[in-house]
């Protein structure tokens, strides 16, 4: 056998499927600023915040005419570093160099002296990972908005009427009328539902009761039946020993909607309090539906598409960030934040945060994707507006109930 014998081809017999997938990749950029510009907004940064940064490091030194530390600037950039102390001024430069970058994973400056005419900043990101649709979108949602403009106009109306309502006095011997408040004791063997002198309207209480009550006076003192929830599960309900006295009797007055009560609720009129209410509820369906249409649709990409490998760094990055701003919250009390979100140990903590950053992560790419199909700019508003109008909007459907025979 010889050295240079070439190597026998693979079988075909022996060849796998094979899947290549290219994985989100790091780069490395090297931005060149001008030293002078950037002294410039390293100056700006420091007289802006200069009383914050010395009691923050408790610099000390001499001080000067209107109490400020002497050379304040010099010590902390000699104590901290220019990379720490302008930590905010660089992230700035680099958005404003790199502002479509999906992840900044590190960048400082490799050199800085007032001598050199520029300094180099190197930062190491990440692009926006593309999304791979698989299928057709669907776009038929159910439509948030339960209540319709004027059945919710009439709650408002009736609201108002509430508030403002009024009593006189009632004459007459039978309570068989409509718009009454009774004074009652209602005494029942079961005490959770028992009340003591206690001013109800005639129509809140149960129809059975309602109709005994008709049948009776002001003064009057009588048994009955009180039919109240069945605590057990079972069907119908459990019919418990009551008592009622009626103390005394008044009549309810609404008032009727017209301008008078547009006045007292702050409007001039019924027709200024009517268009402010089509303000408010324009605006509620409005919201509403570009909340739900963007979560539809997003979720709607996510699950027919390949989701890109998001790389580690970039995903616990986030989540301390996100965990450490809960903990500051929470007062640094690791048992109260665990309590806040309902988990029992520490790691459980850690998971949610890390499935919450993939999960945001994922929906900002969807989003992304979404701007890119229909040539839109990546801003909230528009992208919300523009699916609410993709949307096709189907009444919710009444979850069925199927009596057991």
């Amino acid at each position: 056998m010889t050295d240079n014998q070439e190597p026998k081809s693979q079988s075909e017999d022996t060849k796998f499927p094979m899947e290549i997938e290219a994985l989100l990749q790091p780069h490395r950029a090297i931005i060149q600023i001008p030293t002078s510009e950037l002294r410039k907004r390293f100056d700006d940064f420091f007289h802006a915040y200069e009383a914050v940064l010395v009691a923050k490091y408790k610099v000390k030194g001499r001080r000067g005419k209107g109490g400020k530390v002497k050379n304040a600037k010099k010590i902390l950039e000699k104590q901290l570093g220019v990379n720490n102390l302008y930590h905010d001024v660089l992230a700035q430069v680099l958005r404003d160099n790199l502002p479509e970058v999906f992840f900044v994973e590190g960048f400082r400056l490799s050199d800085f002296s007032d001598d050199e005419e520029t300094a180099p900043l190197v930062a190491k990101f990440y692009y926006y990972p593309e999304l791979e649709l698989n299928g057709d979108i669907d776009y038929v949602c159910e439509n948030p908005v339960m209540q319709d403009e004027e059945a919710a106009w009439e709650d408002r109306c009736r609201e108002l009427q509430h508030q403002h309502k009024y009593n006189e006095e009632y004459t007459e011997d039978s309570l068989d009328a409509d718009n009454l408040e009774v004074l009652l004791d209602l005494i029942v063997s079961d005490d959770q539902y028992t009340l003591r002198r206690k001013w109800l309207e005639l129509t809140h209480l149960p129809s059975s009761l309602q109709e005994e009550i008709r049948k009776h006076k002001k003064g009057d003192l009588f048994e009955t039946k009180y039919l109240a929830p069945n605590l057990s599960g079972g069907d119908g309900a459990d019919e418990l020993d009551a008592h009622i006295k009626i103390y005394d009797v008044r009549t309810l007055i609404r008032p009727e909607v017209d301008d008078e009560l547009a006045k007292k609720a702050g409007f001039d009129s019924l027709q200024l309090l009517r268009n402010q209410f089509q303000a408010d509820y324009d605006q509620y369906v409005e919201q509403a539906q570009a909340g739900v249409a963007f979560d539809h649709i997003v979720e709607e990409m996510l699950g027919k598409c390949k989701l890109p490998q998001i790389p580690n760094s970039i995903i616990e990055q986030n989540a301390e960030s996100r965990l450490s701003e809960h903990l500051r919250r929470c007062k640094d009390d690791k048992q109260m934040a665990m309590k806040v979100v309902g988990v029992s140990k520490w790691g459980e903590l850690e998971a949610k945060f890390r499935a919450s950053v993939i999960h945001d992560i994922l929906r900002d790419l969807a989003a992304r994707k979404y701007a890119e199909m229909h040539d839109l700019p990546v801003k909230e508003k528009i992208l919300m507006d523009h699916m609410v109008s993709q949307i096709e909007w189907v009444e919710r459907k009444l979850k069925e109930t199927v009596e057991e025979e």
